[in-house]
Parts: C-alpha cells; sequence; structure tokens
C-alpha cells in the first residue's frame, strides 16, 4: 500500500508477492544474453520455461565500463510482462539524477544499486520510491528495504 493510503495498491505489489512466495533459490535470467529485435517473443519464452522474474543490467559505461541499456527497454518489457523486474543499477550518481523514482516509474519491482553510488545520502531517501531495495558495496553489504 502508499504511505498513508491504505485503499490505493501499491504498484507493482502483486508481482513483488508473487517473487517473494517463489521457491528458493529464485533464477532471474537477465536480457542482456537476449536477441533484442526479439525481445516480445523472449519475455513469452521465459514466461512458459517458469522464471519468476527477469533480471535487467543497467550500465553506464562509468560506473561500470561495460554499456548495456536504460529507462526505454525496462518501459517496454513493462508493456510486455507481467513478470517482476528486477533492475540492477551499476550507474552513478542514482540520487543525483534521480534514478530511482525513475526506473520505478519505469516498472522496476526491485532494484539493485551500489551503496557508494548513493553518494553517502541517508536510507531515508528512498521513501516510497521502490517496492523493494537492495544496496551492494564493496563488503558485500545486502540490506533489503520495502513498503
Amino acid at each position: 500500500m502508499v504511505a498513508g493510503r491504505a485503499d490505493t495498491p501499491c504498484p507493482g505489489a502483486a508481482r513483488l508477492a508473487r517473487l517473494e512466495a517463489a521457491t528458493l533459490p529464485v533464477v532471474a535470467p537477465s536480457l542482456l544474453s537476449c536477441d533484442f529485435a526479439r525481445v516480445a517473443e523472449q519475455l513469452q519464452s521465459l514466461k512458459a520455461a517458469g522464471v519468476v522474474a527477469v533480471h535487467l543490467d543497467v550500465m553506464d559505461g562509468h560506473f561500470v565500463p561495460n554499456l548495456s541499456y536504460g529507462l526505454p527497454l525496462v518501459e517496454s518489457c513493462r508493456r510486455l510482462t507481467q513478470l517482476p523486474l528486477d533492475v540492477h543499477l551499476m550507474v552513478g550518481n542514482v540520487l543525483e539524477h534521480d534514478y530511482l523514482r525513475r526506473y520505478r516509474e519505469a516498472g522496476a519491482d526491485v532494484m539493485t544499486v551500489h551503496i557508494e553510488a548513493l553518494r553517502c545520502r541517508p536510507l531515508g531517501v528512498f521513501g516510497d520510491r521502490v517496492v523493494a531495495c537492495h544496496l551492494l558495496g564493496d563488503a558485500a553489504l545486502g540490506l533489503a528495504l520495502g513498503q
């Protein structure tokens, strides 16, 4: 539920509930290895194969040396599937560019960010922007936040 409004379901809450109910460990195939000319077909194949979530590796070419895709692909995937989208943000300046809100609005259900990309801002900034968030750091710190 959105904070303060018991009658309004949180966007993606049903998808996240299905993901949390899945048998562990959950293996989420990465779209990084898909044929981008056939994304819709490949998402349908993943669902037919019983996949419970899809992983998207977003890389900006600065935080990590590789460059992949961004908001437009996440938006397209959200239109094409109701599978939970697990978005791994390997990008710098996460808060300065408002990426948590923007990727959430694009359709991300789970986001993983690297703690060093947050520039030491307090965790309270996440508020109701994401359904779930994981922070990664050099010490393999795992922290889950939810609504």
